[in-house]
């Protein structure tokens, strides 16, 4: 999967579990046993832990495809 490709999916993703965990904070949707602030915070770490998996992915794939070390694009 190309970069743009992954990013506009896990974009999509991480929009839907935000719209929810917003809904259920402001009580327009039940989830019992949901905590909205914890699942704001995994939500957060998940989302970090992604973009810092993007960013390499992306930098390889863009060394890869100017056949250019990674060193030279990534620093």
């Amino acid at each position: 999967m190309l970069p743009q490709e992954e990013f506009n999916r896990k974009r999509g993703l991480f929009d839907d579990d935000l719209a929810f965990i917003r809904e259920v904070k402001e009580q327009e949707t039940a989830a019992a046993g949901m905590d909205p602030d914890t699942e704001l915070q995994t939500l957060h770490k998940r989302f970090s832990n992604w973009k810092h998996e993007f960013k390499v992915t992306h930098c390889l794939h863009m060394s890869t495809r100017h056949g250019l070390c990674h060193h030279q694009i990534c620093t």
